[in-house]
């Protein structure tokens, strides 16, 4: 995606049109990253410093794992293995930060109670003797879900181009009103927003870190544990990963980018915020494949994105909804549809003379469904490469082997202990095995 030389600039090179998005889902952890880092600068407390080494050492020694048990239910706490955070993985940082927090007082209590020479327990005793720690892990475990929604909405599979620019404003939206005051954002562009200057930020008290990061930071003022320095040095910190988050979101972030402000139109829900020219700029930039230049189909196009605004929620069969109905991580505030399947159905609506009522827009429509909102599913894919093929069995034919693993595995979603074949195919696959078996049988 560089600007010299790159694939970016070779491809646009050769075909100015090519559409170069790069990955949403790589900025958004990156953001987090830049965020973290500021954050240690400000507190000395680095999250991902201390999830490794809170990790591994655990993770070899199955004395330290039981021991860890017994501490566990001396502080009738569940036990969980310490999760591996990979700073490059894209959500696992959210994830090793729940498991610590799950199990906080059975760790503290056990690097509290021993004494090791090690480096790795040196730090990690003196990280649980500091009692601003479970802190700064509410604080990540508070913001960390903002990241992680956008981000796992953003590795799905199915078409969500229309909703990606939507999305990642709401993001950045929701990252400034967690510092920045509500007048300040009030009828204002994202890029409009003077969010550090702090006569538009809220007080300390109001910054939004989430209830029990504020509730514990009070009592630990309150018992007298920390001074009133590191509070303020607590809350100057919280800004700075919030204002690094914001900048870094507004620089990277596609949110200017003209193709997914003009693929909205495509929501169906957002038609009445649309006008023609989005459905004529995706015209304009692929007429090879649109071929609806002349004045006359521009103006028909015209009059079927009137046509398309004009349509009501009820014009779609209810079982068209039904099967179009996508709700995130089980809540039903984080619900969408899947405009491929809302559209397959527009597509094929007829006027009254039998003719199709949207026949250049649904075309449109589907190209920009076509269009790719992240690379997350070319990132699954290396992902099973690098799991199957390792130094452990380096030998697997890339024409046969492994692209017949990658294809069963991507066939289903299903985990593979689950998976019951039919009698067929282990009919077909005993017969299989038997001749492979006869054929590489050494003769006596």
């Amino acid at each position: 995606m560089g600007r010299h030389n790159s694939i970016s600039t070779r491809a646009t090179a050769k075909y100015p049109k090519v559409y170069m998005m790069g990955c949403p889902c790589h900025i958004i952890h990156n953001t987090a990253q830049k965020a973290s880092q500021i954050f240690a600068e400000g507190v000395g407390f680095n999250v991902d410093d201390f999830l490794v080494d809170l990790f591994y050492y655990f993770d070899h020694s199955t004395k330290r794992k039981a021991e860890l048990a017994d501490f566990a239910e001396f502080c009738n706490v569940a036990y969980r293995k310490a999760i591996k955070h990979i700073s490059v993985r894209w959500l696992s940082l959210q994830t090793a930060v729940e498991r610590a927090l799950l199990q906080y007082s059975a760790l503290k209590s056990y690097f509290l109670s021993k004494d090791e020479s090690s480096v790795r327990f040196k730090r990690l005793q003196k990280a649980f003797s500091d009692e601003m720690t479970e802190v700064y892990l509410f604080f990540y475990n508070h913001v960390l879900e903002y990241f992680g929604r956008l981000n796992r909405l953003l590795q799905r599979d199915d078409p969500i181009i229309v909703i990606a620019h939507d999305k990642m404003k709401e993001f950045v939206l929701l990252l400034m009103s967690k510092f920045v005051k509500v007048l300040a954002l009030k009828d204002k562009r994202l890029n409009e927003v003077n969010f550090t200057n702090f006569t538009n930020q809220l007080e300390d008290s109001d910054l939004q870190i989430g209830y029990v990061t504020h509730r514990k930071v009070k009592q630990l003022i309150d018992n007298g544990s920390i001074p009133e320095t590191t509070r303020r040095k607590f809350y100057t910190a919280v800004r700075q990963f919030f204002k690094r988050a914001v900048a870094y979101s507004l620089e990277h972030l596609p949110l200017d980018d003209e193709l997914l402000k003009s693929a909205s139109f495509v929501n169906f829900e957002k038609r009445l915020e649309s006008n023609p020219i989005q459905a004529e700029y995706f015209v304009t930039r692929y007429d090879n494949l649109l071929p609806f230049s002349t004045p006359t189909q521009i103006s028909r196009l015209g009059e079927e994105f009137v046509q398309y605004q004009l349509l009501n929620p009820e014009d779609i069969p209810q079982i068209v909804w039904q099967k179009a109905l996508i709700v995130n991580d089980d809540e039903e505030e984080h619900r969408h549809y899947r405009m491929d399947v809302i559209w397959h159905h527009i597509a094929t609506i007829k006027s009254a003379d039998g003719r199709l009522k949207f026949n250049m827009l649904s075309k449109i429509a589907k190209l920009v469904l076509c269009i790719a909102h992240s690379n997350a599913g070319e990132e699954r894919v290396f992902s099973m490469i690098r799991k199957n093929k390792t130094p452990f069995r380096p030998n697997l034919a890339l024409d046969k082997t492994l692209p017949s693993l990658l294809s069963v595995k991507l066939a289903t979603d299903e985990p593979c202990h689950r998976y019951n074949p039919p009698a067929s195919v282990v009919q077909r696959a005993g017969k299989v095995t038997w001749e492979y078996n006869k054929e590489h049988t050494r003769p006596k």
